[in-house]
Formats: C-alpha cells, structure tokens, sequence
C-alpha cells in the first residue's frame, strides 16, 4: 500500500510540472560507402602484400646488375615496373592493411590523411603509367626501329612526373571527419557533404579518366598496332628473310610477356571501376559485401601478378618461372592438343617434306662422318622450329 500511494504521488508530481524543450546536439550519421567483409578484406590484402613483395623483391634481385658493368636499356623501364609495384605494396597494400585492421579509425591528423591518400593515389597510377610507358617503347622499337626516339630512362621519368596529375587532388579533396570524441576517419568530403553528389560523380569520372580509361585506350592502340605491323613484316618477308631482317626473338617475347600484362590490367579494374560507378550514382545496394570487399583492392593487385608475369617470360631459367610455365603448360596441353594437333601436324609435315629432299641430297656428297655431324644440327634445328611454332 505503501508503494501504491508513493507511485500515486509521484505521477501527480510528474503531471504538475512545466514542459521543458531541451535542445540535444545529435552527432550527424555519415554514409561511408557500401558494407563489406572486414575479415576478408583483411585476408585478401594480407595475401596480396606478401605475394607482391616476394615477386617484386625477386624481379628488383634479378634485374639489378651485380658488377658495374652496362645496364641493358631494355631492362630499365621493366626495373622502374617492379619499384612502381614495390611502392604499391607498401603504399597502398601495407597501409590499407593496417588501417583495417584498426576498423579505419584515422588518429594521424589531417595532413597525414592528405598524404596517406596521395601516396596511394600516386602509387597505383605510376604503376598503371609505367605499362604505358613500356608500349610506347615497344611500338617505337618495333613499328619505327629507324626512328629516332627517346631513352628508356626519359620514358620512366616522364611517367613519374605524369602520375603525379591524379595524384595532387587528394590534398585536396580527403580530411578528417570526428564521429565522436574518440572516434575519426580519412574520408572524402563526398561522403561529409549533403550536396556533393554531382561534386563526387565529376571527382570519380576525372580519376577514371586519368587512371584507367585513358592509359586503357593508349595501351589498346598501340598493341593493335604492334601486331598489324608485325601480320604485315610476316607477309611481306619470306621464310629465308624473316630469319635475318625481321624482328628478333626477344622482342616478341617482351611483346607477348607486356600483352600479358595488359591483359591482367584490364581483367583486374574492371571491377573496381563497376563498384565506383554504382557508388557515385546511387546504387551501393546491389553491390554484395563480399564483392565489396574484394573490389576494393582488386585494382591493386595488378601489381601483385606484374612480376611473376615477368618471370615467366624470362629466357633465363628461375625457379619461379619454371613452375609457372609448367602449371600453364599442364592446363592447357589437353586442350592445344585436341584443337591444333592437325594443323601443327600438316604444317610440320609439309616443311619437312620439302626440307628432306634437300637434307638427303646433301648428305649422300659428304664423307659419312661429317654427314652425320650434318644430320644431328638438322635435327636440332627441326626440334627448335616446332618448339617455336608451338610457342
């Protein structure tokens, strides 16, 4: 009863009183992009940055001359590759990382946030700029030999410089926004203002422009020229020429090992392109948190599969290139079998029957010992086309 009567008296007293309109500063909820998975997340970049820095480290070792002698030109702006990969690695790769790993909480200031995101900016578009670089070299060296053109140390400090464009709107553009007292992050004033989707959508599409469309299309036309001119010198040379005036060896196999690369190029921001662009026009929902999570640093795991790209195509025997060539060579002897065993055969067939006549003719004027020293550098010669041919 007693309990009864206090409640009583209490409502009563709570009934009596004035209202009173107390004004409450609400923090403001910022909306910082789509939701992921931080664990993987955080296992795909722990992945990527040790695969980077073993392949990268390996590539650095073998390029790098051991005595003072002359470095070869053609190594340089392969050698400034694996150092724009290398500051990937540790610039955006490692420092990614580790601000995962503190659930992206920035305790640096604001001029650290600036400089973080330029340095990951920059990193990432020199490493992009230097592939183009090394077309732009390749087409001079291949579709104007004749032509008097600029040293391959010019090409790689013109595209360090170059990286810097996209790179300098950072300074600009990130600061950092306190949550709560204890609590801040380096984000884009995209994400802080209530009116800068336009803003964000103009920032987004000038950043693709300069770090993926416009080094996409450079590299697209000047590989499609590389292979016109060199189906044009296939037709134009006979056999007995192309052995001594066409374009050498090593040229194709840089050719091949730099298409291979912009392959990866594309196959890896395409992603991370798509993501963006639905992000900046309002379509964050239908992106999944797995996807998120590995769309977001995708991009910069082309500098990840650069140098063993590079090792695979080496004419020096490593051991990382032996076991890459043997996996790819595994998957895919099943299927050049079964598709171009009969032209292969038909085509070794017919040079060989047009080569024996000679060969024959040749070896029954000659003493029996030196025709049999003749008859083992004609089958080593045979064994070396059909390995290129297969090539």
């Amino acid at each position: 009863m007693q309990l009864d009567a206090i409640s009583n008296s209490s409502e009563e007293l709570y009934k009596s009183l004035p209202n009173f309109s107390i004004n409450v500063t609400e923090i403001p909820s910022y909306d910082f992009g789509p939701e992921y998975h931080r664990t993987v997340r955080i296992c795909s970049l722990s992945i990527m940055f040790i695969f980077s820095l073993l392949g990268n480290t390996m590539v650095v070792r073998q390029l790098l001359p051991l005595t003072r002698g002359r470095f070869p030109k053609s190594k340089i702006l392969f050698l400034n590759l694996a150092a724009a990969d290398l500051s990937v690695t540790f610039a955006t790769m490692l420092t990614q990382l580790i601000w995962e790993l503190i659930d992206q909480q920035w305790i640096a200031g604001d001029a650290l946030c600036k400089i973080f995101k330029f340095a990951q900016t920059y990193s990432l578009c020199s490493s992009t700029y230097m592939l183009v670089a090394i077309a732009v070299e390749r087409y001079n060296a291949i579709v104007r030999p004749f032509a008097p053109s600029q040293e391959p140390k010019y090409y790689a400090l013109v595209t360090w410089i170059a990286a810097l464009i996209p790179a300098f709107p950072c300074f600009i553009v990130f600061h950092v926004v306190h949550i709560s007292e204890n609590v801040s992050k380096c984000v884009s004033k995209f994400y802080t203002s209530p009116q800068a989707m336009f803003w964000r959508q103009t920032y987004v599409m000038c950043v693709f422009l300069f770090a993926f469309i416009f080094p996409f299309l450079i590299l697209l036309v000047l590989y499609i020229r590389i292979v016109v001119e060199i189906r044009l010198r296939s037709f134009v040379f006979t056999a007995s020429q192309q052995t001594a005036s066409s374009l050498p060896r090593a040229r194709i196999k840089t050719l091949r090992m730099t298409s291979a690369i912009l392959l990866t190029f594309i196959v890896l921001n395409i992603p991370y392109v798509v993501q963006e662009c639905l992000i900046s026009f309002g379509y964050s929902e239908l992106i999944n948190k797995n996807i998120s999570a590995l769309a977001g640093v995708i991009s910069a795991s082309n500098s990840a599969f650069n140098p063993y790209i590079y090792l695979m195509f080496q004419t020096k025997e490593t051991c990382i290139g032996k076991c890459l060539r043997s996996m790819i060579t595994a998957m895919c002897s099943r299927h050049c079998r079964t598709t171009n065993h009969k032209n292969d055969h038909s085509f070794l067939s017919s040079s060989s029957k047009t080569s024996s006549k000679f060969d024959m003719h040749t070896l029954t004027t000659l003493p029996p010992i030196r025709a049999a020293r003749v008859n083992s550098m004609i089958n080593k010669s045979s064994n070396v086309r059909a390995e290129e041919t297969f090539v």
